[in-house]
């Protein structure tokens, strides 16, 4: 059983806000249709004792350097790179799949601690996508017992196992990788699917992931032309007599293929100037596109912040597409239009979405009309109320003045940030800067670094006593300047690895008038927190939890092999939450599966708790 600390607020940046109700439930390729390519500091107690070598953690994997951490507020020394990763296998492919395949049953022992629990795993990659060459696919994964493995299988073809993570060139992600060799199999559509396998527990067989192979330069990717001068009628799309609406050439796109109804994998240029979207006329046909992204992109050789899509010609003036690439583009103010009915996905890649400060409700892209999804790649978002909501993939995001929300029940956030969250004077929001409202399962955020939080950190509540399910959140840095972070309904399978909280406390609680939460293979290891509370009527229920090698700068310490008092960093007024040489942070895991800390630098033999390695000497 747990020894918790009660319920008694500890101030450090002033009077703790009281808990809010919630509120209501690179650019990646310089050439067309292509994928993309390898690429103020808290007063503290004093210093506890020395940490207790009691217990051994095995740090789970975090994200290495890479183009896909578009961060500038974080100081850091210069990262000692890792050593080489291993050399990676690639996969044989079949001739297809004869059918589904069978989830698999679950490994390890009968009673083993989390055998009951399911691996949390996703792709690294946004579906869709054309490429030539070598594609690098990965899957980010975790378990309460680590993670054995992960099995890949293209086309039907033998199951390859990638069994330790390492830094993937594409993703600049340390995760489960292997390339796909697109010389090695025809052109077209290629299906690759992947089950992750714990040591100890119930496999998880992800969805598979489509790409189309071009390696052979057998599909055609169709360029058109758009500029502010064009003309529709005189134009012919050509970068000399371009068009004058990104529909007209969406449509001319379509005409030309081979197929006379289908741009996928086509790209529309858009030179300098300010441009709307999309232009198709009353009664116009949708542009589909069946299998693939139709890319909107800035025109070669043009800065995105020349290239501007400022609204919308009219409500239904969409393209309707299923696959709509916006990339290297500037979106001013707007929220993109599209027929429900048409389920489109959109995909943000390398592109600046600013509004006019953070009262501002453009959402650019919303899912409730974008039904097939929004995928957010090396991307910032500035200056709106909400960041994002309910996005299925975000990777090498930054966020920057942000009034209530960052991220809004969010499925995967890899190597992101944000800053200066604050909701406007005034205003009746309820700003958080991850939010789960409702039942989740299958969630990772991993590699999240953020400064001037002045919301809660993390907030989950559901309304049907369902819990969540299945979520990993792994090297995360939460600068919580205001407000408490809550976790208000049950939870089985959640993991906290490597996850910093300063400045106020984390609270397990319960809603008023409802059962006990129960926390069910529930693990806590390598964290710091400036607080950490557990209601009392939730003790009971915790008894399948794990809390190990955490640090606690108030409060209480629970669990095994902890430390209190000063974490003893940098300078985190300058962005700096490094622990230094004499931090009680420093030296306590002697296990270490990947070389990096969320900063890129390598970790040391034994290593720090929390997202950061030891600083090197100033």
């Amino acid at each position: 059983m747990l020894s918790v600390p009660a319920f008694a607020g500890v101030g450090t940046f002033g009077p703790e806000q009281p808990a809010e109700a919630p509120s209501s439930p690179g650019a990646e390729s310089s050439e067309p249709g292509l994928s993309e390519p390898t690429k103020q500091n808290p007063p503290v107690n004093s210093p506890g004792s020395a940490p207790k070598q009691i217990d051994t953690v095995r740090p789970s994997p975090i994200v290495g350097p890479g183009r896909a951490s578009p961060v500038l507020f974080f100081a850091a020394p210069d990262p000692t790179p890792p050593a080489p990763p291993p050399v990676a296998v690639e996969l044989r492919a079949g001739s297809g799949f004869a059918g589904p395949t069978l989830e698999p049953s679950v490994v390890g022992t009968p009673g083993t601690p989390g055998i009951t629990a399911k691996a949390i795993a996703h792709w690294d990659a946004v579906p869709n996508q054309l490429f030539s060459g070598s594609f690098n696919l990965g899957v980010v994964a975790f378990h309460l017992n680590d993670i054995d493995r992960v099995e890949f299988s293209l086309n039907g073809g033998p199951w390859f196992p990638v069994r330790q993570m390492s830094l993937n060139p594409r993703t600049g992600v340390w995760e489960y990788w292997t390339p796909v060799n697109g010389r090695s199999f025809p052109d077209g559509r290629a299906e690759v699917r992947a089950i992750a396998y714990p040591k100890a527990g119930q496999p998880r067989l992800l969805e598979p992931i489509v790409l189309f192979n071009n390696s052979g330069g057998s599909i055609k990717q169709a360029i058109r032309y758009v500029s502010p001068t064009g003309n529709d009628t005189s134009g012919d799309g050509t970068a000399q007599k371009p068009f004058a609406t990104i529909f007209k050439a969406a449509d001319s796109i379509r005409t030309a293929s081979s197929s006379g109804k289908d741009a996928s994998f086509g790209t529309i240029y858009l030179t300098a100037g300010d441009h709307t979207f999309a232009g198709r006329p009353a009664g116009g046909l949708s542009v589909q596109t069946e299998q693939g992204w139709l890319t909107i992109a800035a025109a070669p050789g043009t800065a995105r912040d020349k290239v501007r899509l400022t609204g919308n010609t009219s409500k239904t003036g969409g393209l309707n597409s299923a696959y709509l690439r916006l990339r290297n583009l500037t979106l001013s103010a707007m929220t993109l239009t599209t027929a429900t009915s048409a389920n489109s996905a959109c995909w943000f890649d390398g592109c600046d979405l600013v509004g006019t400060g953070p009262d501002d409700a453009s959402r650019f892209a919303t899912p409730s009309t974008w039904t097939g999804g929004v995928y957010y790649t090396d991307t910032s978002i500035r200056k709106v109320r909400i960041g994002m909501a309910n996005a299925k993939f975000a990777r090498g995001v930054s966020m920057e003045t942000i009034g209530s929300d960052a991220f809004h029940n969010p499925r995967v956030v890899i190597n992101c940030s944000a800053k200066d969250v604050l909701k406007p004077v005034g205003s009746t929001y309820h700003p958080d800067l991850i939010q789960f409202n409702g039942a989740f399962d299958n969630v990772i955020v991993y590699g999240l670094k953020t400064q001037n939080i002045n919301a809660q950190g993390i907030f989950s509540r559901g309304s049907d006593d369902i819990p969540d399910r299945n979520m990993a959140f792994v090297n995360v840095m939460i600068d919580q300047r205001t407000h408490l972070s809550q976790w208000l309904q049950a939870a089985d399978h959640v993991l906290f690895r490597n996850v910093m909280i300063l400045g106020r406390a984390m609270n397990f609680s319960n809603d008023a008038g409802k059962a006990p939460n129960v926390l069910t293979n529930f693990s806590v290891e390598g964290c710091v927190f400036q607080e950490l509370r557990i209601d009392p009527l939730i003790v009971p229920h915790t008894d399948k939890t794990v809390f190990r090698n955490n640090h606690f700068v108030a409060g209480k310490a629970m669990g095994s092999g902890t430390s209190m008092g000063d974490p003893r960093l940098v300078n985190p007024l300058q962005g700096r939450f490094e622990p230094r040489a004499d931090s009680p942070l420093a030296k306590r895991l002697t296990s270490q599966d990947v070389p990096v800390d969320i900063l890129g630098q390598q970790r040391k033999t034994p290593g720090a708790i929390g997202p950061f390695e030891v600083a090197a000497a100033q």
